[in-house]
Order: C-alpha cells, then sequence, then structure tokens
C-alpha cells in the first residue's frame, strides 16, 4: 500500500511537495480536468529548500511553461487556457502514481483532449465536478480557501498538518494540533 504523504500549501505561487496527493478547484463546478505528468520531467525545475525543509518547491507557473509549450506544439489552444487557468492555483500530485489531478471547473469545449511529449501527458476531460478519484480522500470544498481539504487550504479543519510529523492542523482555524516543522513540541505526533 503506497503511504499517502502530506502536502503544505504554501501561497498561490508554491507547492511543496513532501509525498504528494492534492487536489484544487480551479474554476467553475460542473467540468473536471484530468492531468497525468510524469514528473521526471520536472526534476530540473524543482529545486530542493533549506535543509530543514523536507520538502521541494515546485513553481505552478513552470508547470505553465510547460503546458503553454505542449500548446505550441500540438496546436491546442484550449490547453493555452488551461495554463492560464492554473496560474496562482493550488493543485494536488499524487506521486506514486506520477499523476497531477485538479478537479475543475471551467468549461472546456471538448470532451477530451490528451497531449503526450517528453514523458509529460495532459489530459482534459469533461466531468460532473466531482474530484477523479475514488476513495476516502474527497476534499470538501467548503469554508473559506481550502474548507476541509487534503491540501491543507486556509480555513476548516485539515489532513495537511504543517512541516513535520502528521498533524491535524491544516490552515487557518484548524485544531489544535499543529504540526509544526518537526522540531517544535507541539507538532510531534504525541499518538
Amino acid at each position: 500500500m503506497v503511504k499517502q504523504d502530506e502536502v503544505q500549501v504554501r501561497d498561490f505561487g508554491h507547492v511543496e511537495l513532501r509525498g504528494l496527493t492534492l487536489s484544487a478547484p480551479v474554476g467553475r463546478p460542473g467540468e473536471t480536468v484530468s492531468v497525468s505528468v510524469d514528473l521526471s520531467v520536472f526534476r530540473p525545475l524543482v529545486s530542493v529548500t533549506e535543509s530543514d525543509r523536507p520538502a521541494d518547491t515546485l513553481r505552478i507557473e513552470e508547470i505553465c511553461a510547460v503546458a503553454r509549450r505542449l500548446c505550441a506544439e500540438q496546436n491546442y489552444q484550449t490547453l493555452e487556457a488551461f495554463a492560464a487557468a492554473l496560474a496562482g492555483s493550488v493543485f494536488d500530485i499524487d506521486n506514486a502514481a506520477r499523476r497531477v489531478r485538479i478537479t475543475a471547473l471551467e468549461q472546456q469545449p471538448e470532451a477530451s483532449l490528451p497531449v503526450a511529449a517528453a514523458g509529460l501527458t495532459l489530459e482534459l476531460q469533461k466531468g460532473d465536478g466531482r474530484p477523479p478519484w475514488s476513495g476516502d480522500r474527497k476534499p470538501d470544498r467548503s469554508g473559506g480557501r481550502g474548507g476541509r481539504s487534503d491540501s491543507g487550504g486556509r480555513g476548516g479543519r485539515s489532513d495537511s498538518g504543517g512541516r513535520g510529523g502528521r498533524s491535524d492542523s491544516g490552515g487557518r482555524g484548524g485544531r489544535p494540533d499543529h504540526g509544526g516543522r518537526g522540531s517544535h513540541d507541539r507538532g510531534r505526533d504525541r499518538r
């Protein structure tokens, strides 16, 4: 069984990867965008930050740049719109499955647009607004940015935790088992 690590979303420009499952709204309910990515494509774009942070920082703008490049190569203008929709958004990455999934929102004219290049696959497909995965990890996008969400957005209870040990704090307004940075006493897993 693959271990589901947590992801801490720092802001709307960066996603910090610790293991990697996460999901993000990017538009209006009603459509689902499913994006499959071979993360090895992004290794040159991923930089390890300070030594006390065991998380990589992956710039969403860089993913958008790849999407735009693919758009130019494949002449899919809808991918350009998709890349624009990604900018400034948070989204979820399943590293074990080498997949990025975005629950979305914005109406796409085509039912499916698969694009493959250099190990990267972007696939846009219509959906009913529900996350394109099954299981217990279904985010509830109620309550501010994130609500109760596996990506630990702002507001509501989240299963994301801070940097270091698992915690149930998430963003602002979570439970008081804060998580902190591993070395923080309150962040240790006391169970």
